[in-house]
């Protein structure tokens, strides 16, 4: 399985890294969001004791996603039918408190069978926590492709206008580019220089349009009752005592959660059915965002997030409904 492959390639290649960050995850657990298993400062602290390099720089992110995967080890894989509904409206605005409740510290969503993802066999989502803007968390989604981890451009959940918080994603990555460069210097500086581009600038439409579908997706995992498979909900792990002090263990193997799949197969039999005798076909109504007005004189609008529902199903299909800052 891709992810493990990965996590193994880490491992052999950086031994005992996953133990040491770990132990700094223990000992400083209260100087960040819970929500961050450990943020990216935390992974390049760890990395001090393999040399620095152009290789041991860019692994760095590597690091930081897998030693918060490896704990869980969930591959999340979507109903295609759901997938493609979710990701049929684009997503200018992020209900941005919505993904605080990503289920795990990071997932990985498998592309198999996702054309408009062809090049990436997955992707690994995460929050990050960044200690010099401690007011600033994003949301970062790294592709698994053949040749490696490709990070998109981090999402700065500051700001819900979509790509207003990936220009903000370009600039803070420019800025400090151009501040490892001049710390670590020589080579290693002109390579890292190529890292952010800031031709990235010019095609912020276009990267905007690739994280909205991959946004549908994470959206679905946050709401209140998404339809997964399991007996019990994924969570993010405790540490545990030890007659060493706490500890954080990891799963031992991949756990596959399929997601939607009894919604997807009760929209295909309800389709191939013979109909519920109204005028609509049975189908998926897309998420959307829906205005309410309330208080006195209905004056104060209050925006929500209502997740895709089956219309003309033959079935109770819930409406999950989430408010947004």
């Amino acid at each position: 399985m891709r992810p493990l492959d990965l996590e193994n390639a880490i491992h052999r290649k950086y031994p005992g890294v996953w133990q040491t960050i770990s132990d700094l995850v223990i000992q400083g657990r209260d100087q960040w969001p819970h929500w961050c298993y450990a943020p990216v400062y935390i992974a390049s602290v760890a990395m001090e004791n393999y040399g620095v390099s152009m290789e041991t720089f860019r692994d760095i992110g590597a690091v930081a996603i897998l030693s918060a995967w490896r704990l869980t080890k969930s591959v999340y894989r979507f109903d295609p039918d759901i997938r493609d509904a979710l990701t049929a409206t684009p997503i200018s605005k992020i209900p941005t408190e919505i993904l605080f409740r990503l289920p795990e510290w990071c997932i990985y969503i498998d592309f198999q069978g996702w054309s408009a993802f062809e090049v990436a066999h997955g992707a690994f989502v995460s929050l990050e926590y960044d200690f010099d803007r401690p007011d600033d968390p994003e949301l970062r989604i790294t592709f698994d492709q053949d040749e490696g981890l490709m990070q998109l451009i981090p999402i700065h959940l500051v700001d819900n206008d979509l790509e207003r918080a990936i220009r903000r994603g370009i600039e803070i990555g420019l800025q400090n580019s151009e501040k490892a460069g001049g710390i670590l210097g020589g080579q290693v500086a002109k390579d890292i220089s190529k890292i952010f581009d800031a031709d990235l600038l010019n095609h912020i439409e276009e990267i905007a349009a690739n994280a909205s579908k991959i946004l549908s997706l994470i959206l679905y995992l946050c709401s209140e009752e998404p339809d997964l498979s399991g007996d019990s909900p994924p969570t993010r792990p405790k540490p545990r005592k030890t007659k060493r002090g706490l500890r954080f263990f990891h799963a031992n193997n991949p756990s596959v959660v399929e997601v939607g799949f009894n919604l997807g197969k009760t929209i295909r039999s309800s389709v191939e059915g013979p109909g519920t005798g109204t005028s609509k076909r049975p189908h998926i109504r897309r998420a959307h965002w829906h205005t309410y007005r309330t208080g006195k004189g209905r004056a104060i609008p209050k925006l929500k997030w209502i997740a895709p529902v089956a219309v003309n199903a033959g079935g109770d299909i819930p409406v999950t409904v989430k408010n947004v800052r």
